[in-house]
């Protein structure tokens, strides 16, 4: 159609350093993709303590998971990249350090009656928490007779003895359980009142479970090749598992089961150090790099200004939200009371949504 063999437009090209634009007059071109969807199977690795005398009955879970985002693509902060994401930290951190709290509580004898104690490493946490929302899904052991669940996701990166543990609110005297746990390990810590994340201790938390998730920060390597194991702190590691191992001991052999308390939506500590319990009146889930609606609360700021399951929020105010954390932290800054603007993606499409927050 153009009138010229592909030896001549390389002669072109070749004499002026780059093609003629009029060569291309009258070309068309017409494409078809195919996309075929397979079926994978990923499975949930679990291994089971047994527990001994009247609580025997009743089940702790420790969780960590143990995918990652493979050769790179869409789950990786390093666009373009193909190269192996080995994810030492991310959760390789996380399923050390469950194989080390097993080990440990195996090797305690169960003198007085304990509760049996599941171990279970997720598979699909990267693609939107998929294995544990399977297992709760299809429980193994009865979920009514689950009293807690304890995860840890990246633990491997302690710096400046600073510790997060999030879900401290989640049960009747956890605030204070997690404190004295800590007596033995003296870390810095960051305690985090809210049950929902960006981890698998949330599919628990809303069947109602209490849970405790442990976490030692994000950093630059999340996500990317460069996340390998000479960053990773194993000394670290190893007071982390201790008090895990300490904590999960306490809540499989405590005669009273801890009593749940349900947060409506993200708190968090203000500056003074007391906690604000600002709500946005929202539980959310993490998927890839956006923070997921997953319910409203009625009557809340969120449900009156429109909010839906299923939005994705973009921005509150200027600050833009890629994940929990960032919500954690803006939401931080704020008072109840206060109205302030949600950017939101609904259907492809952007919306500004004035809410006003509530607390809780």
């Amino acid at each position: 159609a153009v009138g010229k063999s592909l030896a001549q437009l390389q002669d072109e090209i070749d004499a002026t350093g780059k093609p003629q634009s009029a060569v291309l007059t009258g070309i068309s071109a017409q494409g078809q993709i195919d996309i075929e969807a397979k079926d994978l199977v990923a499975r949930n690795v679990v291994g089971f303590l047994p527990g001994k005398g009247d609580l025997a009955k009743e089940f702790v879970v420790v969780g960590a998971h143990y995918d990652h985002v493979g050769m790179g693509g869409p789950g990786s902060l390093a666009p373009g990249t193909i190269e192996i994401h080995n994810g030492a930290d991310d959760n390789g951190s996380g399923t050390t350090a469950l194989l080390e709290v097993a080990r440990r509580l195996a090797n305690s004898p169960a003198d007085a009656p304990r509760r049996g104690v599941i171990f279970m490493a997720f598979s699909g946490e990267e693609k939107g928490l998929l294995g544990s929302k399977y297992y709760v899904r299809n429980p193994r052991w009865p979920l009514e007779q689950t009293v807690a669940m304890v995860n840890m996701d990246m633990v491997g990166r302690l710096k400046d003895n600073n510790l997060t543990v999030y879900g401290t609110g989640t049960a009747e005297g956890f605030d204070a359980l997690v404190e004295g746990m800590n007596q033995a390990t003296q870390f810095v810590l960051d305690k985090q009142a809210a049950g929902f994340g960006p981890s698998d201790h949330s599919s628990f938390y809303e069947q109602n479970i209490p849970v405790f998730h442990f976490f030692t920060g994000l950093h630059n390597d999340y996500h990317r090749p460069s996340d390998d194991l000479e960053w990773i702190n194993l000394e670290g590691m190893a007071r982390i598992s201790s008090m895990v191992t300490n904590l999960v001991t306490d809540l499989a052999s405590r005669s009273e089961r801890p009593q749940p308390l349900k947060i409506s939506a993200i708190a968090d500590v203000g500056r003074t150090g007391q906690r604000s319990r600002v709500t946005l009146g929202i539980q959310m889930r993490q998927d890839t790099e956006a923070v997921v609606v997953e319910s409203v609360s009625e009557d809340s700021g969120a449900a009156k200004a429109g909010l839906q399951a299923g939005d994705s929020i973009v921005k509150i105010g200027d600050a833009a939200i890629a994940n929990a954390r960032d919500l954690r932290r803006v939401m931080g800054r704020r008072k109840a009371g206060e109205t302030v603007e949600v950017t939101i993606t609904r259907g492809g499409a952007e919306q500004k949504l004035q809410v006003t927050l509530g607390s809780n």
